[in-house]
């Protein structure tokens, strides 16, 4: 019998979407758990520290949305794969990582500072 997978995750997390994108592609279920940004105990208990995502299947907890990727990728090995065995495919991959992380890291960031705190939201041009 399979059991349960269970995510813990902020709503509006592009780290946290990642992981609720590849159990989606990869057709898992798992029980969603959305975490209060501002109380983040239970996922410090579970991970013992403080990030999302964090994610649970049997006596594994994992968090960091990469590991869990590719957790998700070795363990359910029936599903679609999530990465390419394919060396020209994975560095583009990894390229656009690195824009992600480096270029884009900064306005993901204050977008969702400011999601988080209603700073801004609904007007525009808002500064």
């Amino acid at each position: 019998m399979a059991h349960a997978i269970k995510l813990y995750h902020l709503v509006g997390s592009p780290n946290c979407m990642k992981a609720r994108i590849a159990l989606a592609y990869k057709g898992l279920s798992y029980e969603s758990n959305v975490i209060d940004p501002k109380d983040r105990s239970e996922v410090v208990k579970l991970s013992g520290q403080p990030f999302t995502p964090v994610l649970v299947h049997d006596d594994c907890v994992l968090f960091d949305s990469s590991a869990i990727l590719r957790y998700l990728d070795a363990n359910f090995r029936s599903t679609k794969p999530l990465f390419s065995s394919d060396y020209d495919t994975m560095r583009a991959i990894e390229r656009m990582e690195r824009f992600g992380r480096n270029e884009l890291s900064e306005p993901i960031g204050i977008a969702f500072r400011q999601l988080m705190s209603g700073d801004g939201l609904g007007r525009v041009g808002a500064r």
